[in-house]
């Protein structure tokens, strides 16, 4: 499963209002959180929504996609932003806050700034606004 892809559709339910729909299908996500570790520089996956491993035979978790996690905590603010379900959220709140404190949390420190600089030549080529689309559609700095 892939959060973003998943989340789309359950937006889309709740846009048309079929809220328990929407609710099924973020449901994976709350239950199985931190089945599965999370690429990147954390130490401790447990809080990550990133995993919809349910044992060994049965891991529906694809790829290492570093989008699921902040897909997943957006899209439950949203459903309760729809369906103003407060017992909903009662259930899902516990699960949201370990998401959110845990994420920043358990991050391991970035490599320094130095070293960015070094493997991309500058530090003005890794920033977002000196970035464009050409006219191939690839990227590259201005």
């Amino acid at each position: 499963m892939f959060a973003n892809e998943t989340h789309m559709q359950a937006r889309l339910l709740d846009m048309r209002g079929l809220h328990d729909w929407a609710g099924k299908f973020v449901e994976p996500f709350v239950a199985l959180q931190g089945s599965k570790p999370f690429p990147g520089r954390f130490k401790d996956g447990s809080a990550i929504y990133h995993g919809v491993r349910v044992d060994k035979a049965h891991d529906y978790t694809h790829s290492g996609y570093n989008l699921n996690h902040g897909w997943t905590l957006w899209t439950l603010s949203e459903h309760f932003l729809f369906t103003r379900d407060e017992q909903w959220l009662k259930q899902k709140l516990p699960s949201m806050k370990r998401a959110r404190t845990g994420s920043s949390r358990n991050e391991r420190p970035p490599p320094s700034s130095r070293k960015t600089a070094r493997k991309c030549g500058s530090t003005a080529c890794c920033q977002p606004g000196n970035w464009k689309i050409t006219k191939s559609g690839s990227t590259g700095t201005q």
